[in-house]
């Protein structure tokens, strides 16, 4: 367990020197245009007439700018650190490190969506979704997420195997 924790710990650093680099720099606001489009495709389909320009989704009636600080890179980390970290084959790690990743983009995008309805219809709500609401969403979902890729890669013992090695301890 100690292990876990090390590793976990040395894999966040890593990952966050990461967004440290002038690349990260040059790569966030493609992202973040992205995370806008997407989230205007989605808001449409709830009858908004949306648009975006770089990082800001806007209407005739509200405005949100996805802004570095709400991208999710901090638990994408998270998450990367947590796969990475515990002892499991590279493959279910590499696997995990991606899913976890596509699986943070998606709950932005959602966040990001629901974030500007809010905001367009109920803009006294705003504040408390945004800081209070998607912030404890996330990190049980991040958690989640860690709790059932850990499951899935952790090698289960079948009743075969148990009864077998019941008998081998005799």
């Amino acid at each position: 367990m100690h292990l876990f924790i090390l590793k976990f710990i040395g894999v966040l650093v890593a990952l966050h020197a990461i967004t440290l680099l002038p690349l990260f720099d040059r790569v966030l606001p493609i992202y973040l245009h992205g995370v806008a489009v997407v989230a205007a495709g989605l808001t449409h389909c709830f009858g908004e007439s949306t648009t975006v320009t770089g990082a800001m989704l806007h209407s005739p009636t509200y405005a949100i700018t996805v802004a570095p600080s709400c991208s999710a890179v901090e638990l994408a980390c998270y998450i990367g650190a947590a796969v990475i970290a515990f002892p499991s084959p590279w493959r279910a790690k590499a696997s995990g490190f991606f899913l976890g990743i596509c699986f943070v983009a998606v709950l932005n995008v959602l966040r990001v969506t629901s974030l500007f309805l809010v905001g367009a219809h109920a803009r006294a709500a705003f504040e408390v979704a945004h800081e209070d609401v998607w912030a404890v969403l996330l990190i049980i979902a991040s958690t989640l997420f860690v709790a059932g890729w850990i499951a899935w890669v952790t090698p289960r013992k079948t009743p075969a195997a148990t009864e077998t090695d019941e008998y081998a301890a005799e």
